[in-house]
């Protein structure tokens, strides 16, 4: 009897903390809105649920012990994963309006879908949908206080273009947005980065968690040796007005900085942006200038030596005869200076015949270089 007693009050018990556990776990959250970001890239990237995968309606979670099939089953290991809670332990809404990134929503068809992201009207979202894992920015959004969805197949089956709306049932909030605070998540951005030997465009890309564009105040970067000295730093206003979450910074070193970087040395560099009177600064990056490599330098030909009309650089009588010839046939022997050496205002045999004296007398018949 008493061995009966205990299994039951070791039941019940048991029965008591699987009751209370959505409870106790419901607190777990993270810290800024970019540890939720990671990890729930991370569960997307999980091979149980990579967009892309088989999720048949009668499967049950592949993760969480929650009793919930095809659509739901997936929304349940979503929030196990990410958040630690079952039983839809988020605090419950029933107006689409309140939507939020982090949200497990179900409409009344039933369907069961998680918000992963939300900007303005549109919903970043994963579902169960035609047996398989999806991932869209396209498929949801809230508009005018509805939730509406992309596109519908009649009862005949014909698909049907254009939003409708949905019959919002509830949704399921996970996040304290405002606890959150703001953060910036950093990407690195090569394809942005021009190096040379003594400049160098640099770049990197933000985005933004409880804020947009239009709060930054401050926005600058600062270069350092490879050493961590800091050389130079460039701080500006941005000015931005929209509410874009993706911020590209990028600074040319030689105009911003005022900086002519040494060629095959490596830098070190950080971006940052001031909202809200908090700075938030990228990680380091390191680039290297291109080695030097000389240039070929025009070198302007020497000047025409007066008189040189077949251009073999002497003055010979090779050149009386050339200029004979062209007095007979101009457009056969072109003359590229002025030939009227015997300066009588005339091109003639005459000019052939000083050219000819000239290069046996030269002080007396002379051919200026002017």
């Amino acid at each position: 009897m008493r061995i009966f007693k205990r299994t039951v009050s070791s039941i019940l018990l048991l029965a008591l903390v699987l009751t209370l556990l959505p409870c106790i776990t419901a607190k777990a959250g993270f810290s800024t809105y970019a540890e939720y970001v990671a990890k729930y890239k991370a569960f997307m990237s999980d091979s149980r649920w990579t967009p892309g995968t088989t999720w048949k309606d009668g499967k049950t979670p592949r993760y969480s012990k929650y009793k919930a099939y095809g659509c739901a089953a997936l929304a349940s290991d979503f929030e196990y994963y990410v958040y630690g809670t079952t039983g839809w332990a988020g605090k419950m809404y029933s107006s689409p309006s309140e939507i939020a990134p982090g949200d497990i929503v179900k409409f009344s068809s039933p369907h069961w879908f998680v918000v992963l992201e939300r900007s303005g009207e549109t919903l970043y979202t994963l579902e169960k949908h035609k047996d398989k894992v999806y991932v869209s920015d396209s498929h949801y959004r809230v508009h005018e206080g509805k939730l509406q969805i992309y596109g519908y197949y009649t009862k005949s089956g014909s698909w049907i273009n254009g939003w409708h709306n949905l019959s919002f049932s509830k949704g399921y909030h996970f996040l304290d947005l405002e606890e959150q605070g703001i953060d910036v998540a950093w990407g690195d951005y090569p394809e942005g980065n021009d190096i040379g030997e003594t400049d160098a465009l640099l770049s990197a890309r933000g985005e933004l968690y409880g804020a947009a564009a239009k709060d930054i105040t401050l926005a600058g970067i600062s270069l350092y040796g490879a050493d961590g000295e800091l050389i130079a730093s460039y701080e500006e206003e941005p000015g931005l007005n929209g509410s874009d979450k993706y911020i590209l910074s990028r600074y040319e070193v030689s105009s911003k900085l005022g900086v002519e970087l040494t060629p095959d040395t490596a830098y070190e560099y950080s971006v940052y942006y001031v909202i809200a009177g908090e700075r938030f600064t990228s990680p380091l990056k390191v680039f290297t200038t291109e080695k030097y490599v000389a240039e070929l330098k025009e070198t302007s030909a020497p000047a025409l030596l007066k008189g040189d009309l077949n251009r073999d650089a002497r003055v010979t009588s090779d050149d009386a005869v050339y200029l004979l010839r062209y007095t007979l046939f101009p457009d056969a022997y072109p003359v590229f200076e002025t030939i009227d050496y015997d300066s009588d205002g005339r091109i003639s045999s005459n000019d052939a015949i000083y050219l000819l004296r000239h290069t046996l007398y030269p002080n007396k018949y002379i051919i200026s270089n002017k």
